[in-house]
């Protein structure tokens, strides 16, 4: 299959709408969070160089834009390999198992593509999170025209986050040995809770600047 993001917008909609299990939650996380970290260069892109603005009120915002490019395609790469990932379970859940040595053979390829496919949902969230965080700083700092690109850029961000979060714990949970994921499990749980504190201060930031 061609890579996912080549396909039309439609094309990509059908594509999940199949019946094919992926791409799944996992490449919708990470497109959720790809376009968070796009929306967040937009706003950077209509801040930065107006006029009465100075360098040094700049750099920071070219930082961000600089930074949100290579988390987009990070992410965007990420749309692809969690579907990969996926696939590498199917195969292993249909190796043969005939005897002992195979049976063993076979658990083993199991907890290695699970873990592996685990990893790259984590992965996701930690690029969830720093989009989160730029879009905090957008929202606080960006072009006020801007305010609700911010906050869409962080809805959309949380949404990446809690869903590969998802993903995370559904491949750990397939693992023969639990304990073999701990690790992973806690990192997704650190992520998540920073994520959350994040978007909570992103919330606060619209409610102030767009209710009041």
């Amino acid at each position: 299959m061609d890579k996912l993001l080549s396909l039309s917008v439609t094309g990509f909609i059908d594509e999940v709408a199949s019946k094919s299990p992926a791409p799944g939650g996992g490449s919708v996380s990470a497109l959720a969070s790809a376009l968070g970290a796009a929306l967040v260069a937009m706003v950077g892109r209509l801040t930065a160089g107006k006029k009465n603005r100075t360098a040094e009120e700049d750099g920071p915002v070219y930082e961000m834009i600089a930074r949100a490019g290579i988390i987009q395609k990070r992410l965007e790469s990420a749309v692809d390999e969690d579907t990969a990932a996926f696939r590498e379970v199917m195969q292993a859940y249909r190796l043969p198992a005939t005897g002992g040595e195979a049976a063993e053979s076979k658990r083993r390829a199991i907890d290695t593509a699970l873990l592996n496919a685990a990893e790259v949902p984590l992965r996701i969230m930690e690029d969830s999170a720093a989009v989160l965080e730029m879009a905090l700083f957008a929202a606080r700092e960006g072009n006020p025209n801007a305010l609700s690109d911010a906050g869409v850029a962080a809805l959309a961000a949380e949404a990446g986050l809690k869903g590969a979060y998802y993903n995370v714990l559904i491949n750990l949970r397939g693992l023969t040995r639990r304990d073999g994921g701990e690790e992973v499990r806690k990192r997704a749980a650190e992520l998540l809770a920073v994520g959350r504190k994040t978007a909570e201060d992103i919330a606060a930031v619209m409610r102030t600047k767009l209710e009041s």
